[in-house]
């Protein structure tokens, strides 16, 4: 059995509950020619960084073994980050209405508040104000289960090419970008529906 994530149960026929963590395999004998009933259940730990939930489990399903034979039970796991601080320019001023570029979470509020949610740790985030790119450490300052507070973060300019490429070629941060002038647009071609 192989776990793609943090925290979860398994119940296989009279064998005692099996408690999988991150990346963990574990075999478990089971005799053959018989149906066993497998569970898995999310027991997500409070001592997580991240809210982990067990995804497309739909309570005990069977599972039949012939002699020597292995059987895979893959557990998928949705693991989410959550920082909670507010985002301020290096003069101090809070950064309105800025965009977050690394999460698809609604843009800072008005005292430059900001909630997002990551699938992993992130420690820098990275804003859009009108036509200013900024980076932001995320160094947690204190952390209330699995919700992590960065506080005030002093976040600085940066220019287009310093943006990680797996941010910077997202279609939702290229529209972002074109429209502030940052980058090019691409022309349309005529195969594309566009003039030459």
């Amino acid at each position: 059995l192989e776990l793609t994530g943090v925290a979860a149960e398994l119940q296989v026929g009279g064998l005692r509950r099996q408690r999988l963590a991150l990346g963990e395999r574990r075999l478990l004998p089971l005799p053959a020619y018989q149906t066993h009933r497998a569970e898995v259940q999310d027991a997500s730990a409070l001592t997580s960084d991240a809210a982990i939930r067990v995804t497309g489990v739909g309570g005990a399903r069977p599972l039949f073994l012939s002699p020597g034979r292995l059987v895979q039970m893959p557990v998928p796991i949705e693991v989410t980050y959550t920082f909670i601080g507010s985002a301020r320019d290096i003069a101090g001023a809070p950064l309105r209405g800025a965009r977050i570029l690394n999460a698809p979470v609604p843009g800072t509020g008005a005292n430059g508040g900001f909630v997002a949610d990551f699938p992993r740790r992130e420690r820098t985030l990275y804003l859009l104000q009108d036509d200013r790119l900024l980076q932001c450490p995320l160094q947690v300052r204190e952390r209330r289960n699995v919700v992590m507070l960065v506080g005030q973060v002093e976040c600085a300019p940066l220019n287009v090419a310093q943006l990680p490429a797996d941010i910077r070629q997202q279609a939702r941060v290229t529209r972002l970008l074109q429209e502030q002038a940052l980058i090019a647009a691409v022309p349309k071609t005529a195969a594309a529906g566009g003039t030459p």
